[in-house]
């Protein structure tokens, strides 16, 4: 699909856009129809290999694409609110920062991954030796469920801080944030989170007022939260799973 901007097209219209294929070098325009195959010359047959088109957004350095091709569904690919945290957003206008991040390829599904990155209690054993995680520092690790009031909340500061810092924020009109399915938090978290239990390790600063918060959005999105506390924000870490 295509974008509202020019992005990395420079100044290219959109008859002039094109995807290209990095393996064959089949060419193909946002509405998915292929225009060039160069193997075939000219002996492309116009429709035999053209490939669904889907609507796309980009927020907080990543693409986000709706993956249902009925055009009747295009307008709520526009009006839905991607949950991206706005603090996210106000990081990837600092170019320091706009380019940090990675992708792996991994071996299953977007499930096990889901259910992986929800899961903050193996990071001690799982992930013992990287950074400061120590297995033998094992604690105990209690978590609360927020409420639908408390979720809301903490979205609205999100929002709230980003128009403060003169950014845009997503979201629908209506409510001007997104939700997740589910939040919980981490009970103690300046004590009992493994990752405040690394930075303390190192020396690094951890308050007794640290927070900790991992949600998880629909349909394969989970976000952490930290605030390392005595007003130092950790902004909120963004790992999205993509259905192969």
């Amino acid at each position: 699909g295509g974008g509202d901007d020019d992005g990395a097209e420079g100044t290219a219209s959109a008859s002039e856009r094109r995807l290209q294929c990095a393996y064959h070098g089949w060419e193909f325009d946002d509405s998915g129809s292929c225009g060039r195959v160069p193997q075939a010359g000219s002996g492309v047959t116009e429709g035999s290999c053209d490939v669904p088109s889907y609507p796309v957004r980009q927020s907080g350095g990543m693409v986000w694409v709706w993956a249902d091709s009925s055009p009747s569904t295009f307008p709520l690919a526009e009006s839905s609110p991607l949950p991206v945290s706005p603090l996210v957003e106000r990081m990837m206008d600092v170019p320091a920062f706009a380019q940090i991040g990675f992708q792996r390829d991994l071996p299953y599904g977007a499930e096990l991954l889901g259910e992986n990155l929800l899961d903050l209690s193996h990071l001690p054993f799982s992930h013992h030796g990287v950074g400061k995680l120590n297995r033998e520092g094992d604690k105990e690790m209690p978590m609360r469920m927020l409420s639908v009031y408390e979720k809301r909340e903490k979205a609205q500061w999100e929002v709230d801080y980003r128009r403060d810092d003169g950014g845009s924020s997503n979201g629908d009109a209506a409510a001007g944030i997104s939700l997740p399915m589910f939040q919980a938090e981490v009970v103690d978290a300046a004590n009992a989170d493994p990752t405040f239990a690394g930075m303390k390790a190192a020396g690094a600063p951890v308050g007794d007022d640290a927070t900790c918060t991992i949600s998880f959005h629909e349909p394969c999105h989970v976000r952490y939260r930290r605030q390392s506390g005595g007003g130092d924000d950790v902004p909120a870490t963004h790992v999205a799973p993509i259905r192969g």
